[in-house]
């Protein structure tokens, strides 16, 4: 699947990156580093636009090894997301010991939002902690304009969700989607971290997916998903 998404990414725009979410099997293998760099490589895909995505079960039990494996994808130059945010464990220390690049804060507390107050000032605690440690944040699971309001005005940089896309096997969408009026946009103080107005679905199945979102030029989501087996 990775060789799929790295193939697929080099075909787009550079101004794109790809995702890809690892299981708990796949961080395991000590050779994951060099298949990583190997994919990339044959794909022609800069390491920048590769984000990696691991769910905290991978960091439980050999803390160790799992250091060292995010550190060596992280010399590659490839970016590293916790996903699902919130759930299980979530040791805070996980954002202190592991080289992250990106939150992802669980659909779950996205789901409650204007419905749960302590969901609420859970996510938009997320947020400035994300930003204060210099690390992008998304929210997953935006399937209302509700939830869009109400992240826009926390200052979420990174949507995803039926709202804003849904997947397709292969690219079908336009050079530019009109979604001007969802578009993030603020007054940097200094310091600040730039907003990322970009938006892609996550597919709850046991398969990986691509997915690229749209930069500043270009508002709006481009979802693509792919499955196998």
């Amino acid at each position: 699947m990775l060789q799929t998404a790295c193939a697929e990414a080099a075909s787009w725009n550079s101004r794109h990156s790809v995702s890809v979410n690892l299981s708990p099997a796949q961080f395991k293998d000590q050779d994951l580093a060099a298949q990583v760099a190997f994919t990339l490589a044959g794909a022609g895909l800069q390491p920048g636009r590769l984000e990696l995505e691991v769910t905290e079960i991978v960091l439980i039990g050999d803390a160790d090894q799992a250091l060292a494996t995010l550190r060596a994808l992280k010399s590659q130059g490839v970016k590293i997301a916790l996903d699902d945010f919130g759930t299980g464990y979530s040791s805070l220390s996980y954002l202190r010991r592991f080289p992250f690049d990106r939150l992802k804060i669980d659909r779950s507390f996205v789901a409650e939002l204007g419905v749960n107050d302590e969901a609420g000032s859970i996510v938009r605690c997320v947020i400035a902690m994300a930003q204060s440690l210099r690390l992008a944040v998304t929210a997953e699971g935006v399937e209302t304009a509700g939830q869009l309001a109400m992240l826009r005005t926390m200052r979420c940089g990174h949507l995803q969700g039926f709202l804003l896309g849904r997947p397709a096997l292969r690219p079908r969408c336009p050079a530019k989607r009109n979604l001007n009026s969802w578009r993030l946009e603020s007054k940097q103080r200094p310091g600040a971290l730039p907003l990322d107005p970009a938006g892609a679905y996550r597919p709850q199945t046991p398969f990986t997916r691509l997915s690229r979102g749209a930069t500043h030029d270009a508002p709006g989501l481009f979802p693509i998903t792919s499955q196998s087996g």
